[in-house]
């Protein structure tokens, strides 16, 4: 059996449009840096932030399962995400930071500055220190 840390690093927005689902990088590092791509409409933040660590847990156990391994132990993996508990929270948090953003360029009636809002929401991230 493999046991497999993945540390969070950071996430971004990485394609934004008003009327589309929100695009986002994740970067997490499992020995080595890695990044994922993860698409949203951000209608509930929290069930967002568990499938992200849901699609990195899927993604490491798809690439390090041994198909063809001797014992049945082999071939399972075990992944865990570092400190995942306080993760979902800060995921949640910066998925509803960037709905809220959203929802405040969707609805605003300011035109001169909609260029300037469109491409502050692409500058939006959150880098996960300790």
């Amino acid at each position: 059996m493999q046991s497999i840390k993945v540390d969070i690093l950071k996430m971004e927005v990485a394609k934004f449009h008003p009327k589309e689902p929100v695009e986002f990088k994740i970067f997490f590092n499992d020995g080595a840096e890695k990044c994922l791509m993860y698409s949203s409409n951000l209608q509930t933040p929290v069930s967002d932030a568990t499938a992200v660590i849901g699609k990195i847990k899927r993604y490491e156990k798809d690439k390090n399962t041994v198909a063809d391994a001797r014992d049945a132990l082999d071939a399972f993996v075990n992944v865990m995400i570092i400190d995942e508990e306080s993760m979902i929270e800060r995921i949640s948090t910066f998925f509803g930071r960037v709905r809220d953003e959203k929802q405040k360029l969707v609805n605003s009636r300011d035109h001169t500055n909609y260029i300037r809002n469109m491409n502050a929401m692409h500058s939006i991230k959150i880098a996960f220190k300790k």
